[in-house]
């Protein structure tokens, strides 16, 4: 479950994890609110090419509310490298001109789109998505009503409550472009 309370701003309370980072921070990670999904590790060598997607069921007690996805991949020694990230309005989940407010409990696919990339990911490393609500000073602020943007007040707030789905019967899915598996090598 993530809750998004509008009143939070989450960015404030990891700023300073923000301060040091190097390729082992994953300082997005410590919010309270943010929950983590990671893979097995590669049995192999897997070259990956093209727009990696995430289709992430959900369901909510609110008519709107925003997410914030990243993939990181997590190598070995525990160093990590972003592969993606994509922030999204439930409202405009289908379309970014045509507004479509959730109703209660109503379950719904919520598409991600990621960067294009080319990339080895090596035997061993695995895949980390985060999910976060998008509470920033740096992105324009929802107050989960489903009102007017730009013109709700504080009172107006809600608090929203997301299930995320991830059961066989309700599967998200992350989406790798995977261009080939790698072989081990023989030494040769």
């Amino acid at each position: 479950m993530v809750v998004d309370d509008p009143h939070e701003l989450p960015e404030l309370e990891v700023a300073k994890y923000a301060e040091n980072e190097d390729l082992k921070s994953q300082f997005r990670g410590f919010e309270k609110r943010a929950i983590s999904f990671h893979s097995e590790p590669f049995e192999r060598d897997t070259e990956v090419a093209g727009q990696m997607r995430l289709k992430l069921l959900v369901e909510a007690d609110a008519p709107d509310f925003d997410l914030w996805a990243q993939v990181l991949m997590v190598l070995p020694d525990g160093s990590t490298l972003k592969l993606g990230e994509d922030i999204r309005r439930a409202r405009f989940r289908n379309s970014a001109f045509k507004q479509e407010l959730l109703k209660p409990n109503q379950t719904v696919e919520i598409p991600f789109e990621f960067y294009w990339m080319a990339r080895r990911i090596p035997a061993g490393a695995r895949l980390q998505l985060t999910i976060a609500p998008m509470n920033s000073p740096n992105f324009q602020k929802n107050y989960n009503s489903g009102g007017r943007i730009g013109y709700e007040k504080p009172e107006d707030i809600r608090v929203a409550h997301i299930k995320v789905f991830h059961d066989a019967e309700h599967a998200s899915q992350l989406i790798l472009p995977v261009a080939a598996s790698v072989p081990p090598s023989t030494g040769q």
